[in-house]
């Protein structure tokens, strides 16, 4: 009888654990696409005073392409690995059963 009560302790425990890593993978990903958006943001109001001087204009446009691109990738690989993560944690939920 008190071994039920420990398994069903158990079970309510791991579900809100569950829970808590699927709002968190959630909000990372979430969380990550809103900080991509700010960095990319301020970088162009840095670049775009840049491109305002001609003698690093041709330089800083390469360096502002390869920083975004550097940029969005890696926020979006964190937001990816985030999304995957929580498939992950639906396909052990019990409640996905």
């Amino acid at each position: 009888m008190k071994t039920q009560g420990i398994q069903a302790a158990d079970a309510t425990q791991a579900e809100w654990w569950l829970g808590m890593a699927d709002a968190a993978t959630i909000g990372a990903a979430h969380t990550a696409a809103i900080v991509e958006r700010v960095h990319i943001a301020i970088a162009d109001e840095t670049f775009q005073v840049l491109s305002a001087v001609p003698v690093v204009r041709n330089v800083s446009q390469r360096v502002r392409s390869a920083h975004h691109g550097i940029s969005r990738f890696c926020y979006r690989g964190v937001g990816l690995a985030s999304v995957a993560m929580n498939h992950m944690i639906a396909l052990i939920s019990p409640r996905s059963a």
